[in-house]
């Protein structure tokens, strides 16, 4: 992936997953995203730099194909989710 893409990545990375998201995952494949350890929370920028740049290194490159797939479908349930809301809201209106 290009390096453009990980200010991309960090915001949906902070938007669709917890902390608790991002260490089962991280833990899935025997790695450990990048935390912020002054302010106890993660780095998003930084995990998202560490798994785009270091696609190729161990196993980063089936966890972001994992993430990626999370991600995707994450999106998708909130897309319908939202979706499904809208059409609730003007059904009511009716």
């Amino acid at each position: 992936m290009k390096p453009e893409f990980v200010p991309v990545l960090a915001d949906l990375l902070k938007t669709y997953f917890d902390e608790n998201d991002l260490f089962g995952l991280w833990q899935a494949f025997d790695l450990h995203p990048v935390w912020d350890n002054p302010r106890n929370v993660p780095d998003w920028m930084g995990t998202a730099r560490d798994l785009i740049l270091q696609s190729s290194v161990g196993n980063r490159g089936r966890l972001l194909a994992s993430v990626l797939n999370t991600l995707e479908d994450r999106i998708r349930a909130a897309y319908h989710s939202t979706k499904m809301n809208a059409e609730r809201q003007r059904l009511d209106e009716i």
